[in-house]
């Protein structure tokens, strides 16, 4: 009963009420209309501001042509942004933006033509919205949006919406005063329209987040009003779909799509592209269903483009019409080494961006359909466009210079025909002609295990960097190769690095030896292994595979790469000589003195001192006896202790044996010469000339040159593998160096031991850098406890500790790491990383 009599009430209740109920419906019906009026009046008011600013730019344009744009580089940036304040006042922000971008044109060389083609722009902006009434509809709101008048997100979604397929083509990022402009560019499948989807964020904070480049999309885009419409909303996604690689264009089709674009905006400065059987060049695109190179002047291993009259020829019958067609990159994009590796010379599809000043490529799909997105993090800032240069066009920006007035030429009429020749130029610009590179070979190596890839693209972006080395040698190891497109950044890092260089010719395969033919930089690499058969590496393979062929061969059988080598030993280069002479340590005897003998001749010093270094491990060697009798007279013993006396001078049979004359900075050369003649001198002479076992040479007292004798010592124990002398000197003094001579189990108690009683510090950190990894079992748990205490007490002190233990434990060790979070996440890492190439 009492929700009947509720119901009643409230059926009855707006009976009752009806005369209050106009009343009130009066009221609201007149506020409404008063909102509108007030909105009417604030659009008026806006279109007052905007005309007055425009009208202003358009005097403005007209002063700075007619006294001469000469003044721009010295009065222009103040002036500008003082005009861009203006224009923002008269809520004209895209022009405003226009005119901020100004600055940029003065940093190039042809500066007045840059800055006089924006003028133009600026110019023909406003007067087209001067005239606005005259213009067809589409074009008119094509000028409102380039002015900055607002189009709500509201009234778009509101709009005709376009359902497709629709390919996420490419992202580019663009800093734009404090803010961060991402658009993302779209390509529908079944209509062929293009989209960009534009969001801001400020500079230093994420975008937002939108499905990657590769990725398919079935959803409704509702389009911003305008001639060429292009910007778009995501109204509905329904969900992704799986198409493979979009459909693309070819470069003949590129200039009449570009004119179809300005016709309907003469102020677009980018439209995306898909370009279908492309071959990436180190300047630009070229077509690849054009002419062959081959017989066409084609292109060197470079991969340049052709040079010389005709090269870039765009009349039928020129020479360049035997090479394809061929578009240029933009400057930013530089050489574009992660398309070239990924394409290594053959057909790909490629998305770019056009601007005025050429393509900048943002997503490659490789022949397996495999997406690649190009661009790197971080916005590009864009550049001017480049001037036209004919003959019409240099006799405007010299009036222009000079300024309009001194020759009588009216401004506004000089910044129409400018702006009418930089639209005809973006629209007429037609392909040139360049040569392809020669395709790189097949790859005989099978790819690195996607998880494993993935890793690797982790890790060159930043995530744990310092395991990269370990990376690339189980890679090497398990003889498989890298992505392409991380090639580039591996082989930038193999510049700086020469300790992974031997793993990079391993994993790179046949794609990296192809860059490092387009690029000195990584021509380090040819010098690496490439796999030649093993009948025929010698005569043809790289000198990484000769060595590695002359190692293999030393292991078999010794007297047969010494006389390999023997044979044609005068042909080889000098780099290969010292090389190959290292490489005679495997398997060293007395049969090898004769040839080491004769290198201690060689021209090149490197070559000498390789020889030097083994012969000192031949105690019968005629260096070894020249050697000894050296040392006899410049060590001695005196009493319980011994006596150094350095040799006087350095003269030629030192230098032939080894001894360099020239000291290093800092050192006496006297010496520098006593630590060199110890260093080569048999370590089984010194027991009996002393008559004392190592231990005890390694801690009597020498008084003066004490330090460069046992330096001699030191790197005599080192380059004989003398584990008792190493021994002996490690007990007197802690080197690192020493503790890689001896055997696994005592070097790592001896590491242990000194990680017990030594303090966290640069010193045990630099000692513990020299033990390779897997640590031991007893050095590991020494350096975890040391860990755990500091962490404790000064965790400001483990860092370096940590990260180092992260590298040298066992991985299967994570578990036993708990109590150090940070150790336990690397070798976890590690052992991810490690049994993903397993």
């Amino acid at each position: 009963m009492t929700q009947g009599r509720s119901r009643d009430q409230a059926i009855k209740a707006p009976s009752a009420r009806t005369g209050a109920g106009d009343s009130a419906g009066d009221s609201a019906g007149e506020a409404a209309g008063g909102r509108a009026a007030a909105r009417r009046g604030q659009a008026e008011q806006r279109e007052g501001r905007v005309a007055a600013g425009l009208s202003e730019l358009e005097r403005w344009l007209a002063d700075q042509i007619g006294q001469g744009i000469a003044q721009a580089r010295q009065t222009g940036p103040a002036g500008w942004d003082d005009l861009a304040r203006r224009l923002v006042d008269a809520q004209a922000p895209g022009v405003a933006g226009m005119v901020t971008r100004l600055p940029r044109a003065l940093g190039a060389e042809d500066w007045p033509g840059l800055l006089l083609g924006e003028y133009a722009l600026l110019h023909l902006l406003a007067v087209a919205h001067r005239r606005a009434d005259a213009l067809p509809g589409p074009l008119r709101q094509t000028v409102r949006n380039r002015v900055g008048f607002p189009v709500t997100r509201e009234s778009v979604l509101a709009g005709p919406v376009v359902r497709d397929h629709w390919d996420v083509v490419g992202c580019r990022d663009e800093e734009q005063e404090r803010l961060v402009a991402r658009r993302v560019w779209l390509a529908g499948r079944a209509t062929g329209r293009p989209a960009m989807v534009l969001s801001f964020s400020p500079v230093g904070q994420p975008p937002e987040s939108f499905p990657p480049p590769g990725t398919t999309i079935d959803a409704d885009l509702a389009f911003y009003p305008g001639a060429s419409p292009l910007r778009a909303l995501v109204a509905v996604r329904h969900g992704d779909v799986e198409a493979g690689p979009p459909p693309g264009t070819e470069i003949s089709r590129v200039p009449a799509l570009i004119a179809e674009v300005l016709a309907a905006d003469p102020w677009a400065d980018s439209w995306p592209l898909v370009l279908a059987g492309v071959v990436p060049c180190p300047d630009g695109l070229a077509d690849g269903a054009g002419a062959d190179t081959e017989g066409g002047g084609g292109a060197g291993a470079d991969g340049l483009r052709a040079a010389g009259p005709g090269a870039d020829s765009e009349e039928p019958g020129g020479a360049g019409d035997a090479l394809p067609l061929h578009l240029p990159l933009h400057p930013a994009a530089g050489v574009p080494w992660r398309l070239l590796a990924v394409s290594g010379g053959e057909p790909v599809t490629v998305a770019a961006e056009w601007t005025p000043r050429g393509l900048l490529p943002l997503t490659v799909w490789d022949e397996e359909g495999e997406v690649v997105s190009l661009m790197t993090p971080g916005p590009i800032v864009a550049a001017p466009s480049p001037a036209p240069m004919t003959g019409s066009w240099e006799e405007l920006v010299s009036t222009a210079l000079v300024g309009a007035g001194r020759r009588a030429v009216p401004p506004e009429s000089l910044l129409e025909r400018a702006a009418e020749q930089v639209v005809r130029m973006r629209a007429g610009r037609r392909p040139g002609r360049g040569a392809r590179p020669v395709p790189a070979a097949a790859e005989t190596l099978p790819p690195v295990p996607r998880a494993a890839a993935d890793r690797l693209g982790r890790m060159l972006a930043g995530e744990q960097s310092r395991l990269l080395s370990e990376w690339l040698e189980a890679a090497a190891a398990r003889r498989v190769r890298v992505p392409a497109a991380t090639i580039p950044g591996l082989l930038d890092l193999g510049a700086r690095d020469r300790s992974i260089r031997a793993h990079l010719g391993a994993v790179t395969g046949a794609r990296g030896r192809w860059l490092a033919g387009l690029n000195s930089a990584w021509a380090y690499l040819l010098a690496e292994p490439a796999h030649v058969p093993p009948d025929e590496v010698w005569e043809l393979g790289t000198s990484g595979d000769r060595r590695a062929f002359l190692a293999a061969l030393r292991r078999r059988d010794p007297a047969a790469a010494r006389e390999l080598l023997e044979r044609g030993w005068s042909a080889e280069t000098p780099e290969d000589r010292a090389v190959f002479v290292a490489i005679l340590a495997d398997g060293l005897g007395m049969a090898d003195e004769p040839f080491l003998e004769a290198a201690l001749d060689d021209r090149r010093r490197e070559v000498r001192q390789a020889a030097a270094d083994l012969l000192t491990r031949l105690p019968r060697s005629r260096l070894a006896h020249r050697m000894t009798a050296r040392a006899s007279r410049f060590v001695t013993g005196n009493g319980p202790g011994l006596r150094a006396e350095p040799p006087a001078d350095c003269d030629g049979a030192m230098e032939r044996d080894g001894v360099r004359a020239r000291p290093p900075a800092g050192m006496e050369a006297r010496g520098w010469w006593l630590q060199q003649v110890v260093a080569h001198t048999p370590l089984s002479f010194w027991p009996g000339r002393l008559g004392m076992p190592p231990d005890e040479i390694a801690r009597a007292r020498i008084g003066d040159w004490e330090r460069e004798v046992r330096m001699g010592w030191i790197r005599a124990a080192i380059l004989q593998r003398d584990v008792a002398w190493a021994r002996a000197l490690f007990e007197a003094e802690p080197l690192t160096d020493l503790l890689a001579v001896l055997p696994p189990e005592e070097r790592s108690h001896r590491a242990a031991e000194l990680v017990a009683g030594h303090p966290v510090d640069g010193r045990l950190v630099m000692m513990l850098g020299g033990v390779p990894r897997p640590w031991g079992s007893r050095l590991a748990r020494a350096v975890l406890k040391k860990i755990v205490e500091t962490t404790r007490t000064q965790p400001w002190n483990a860092g370096e500790l940590i990260r180092l233990a992260g590298e040298r434990f066992d991985p299967a060790a994570c578990a036993h790491a708990a109590e150090v979070p940070e150790l336990a996440a690397t070798l976890r890492f590690r052992f991810d990383m490690l049994k993903e190439l397993s």
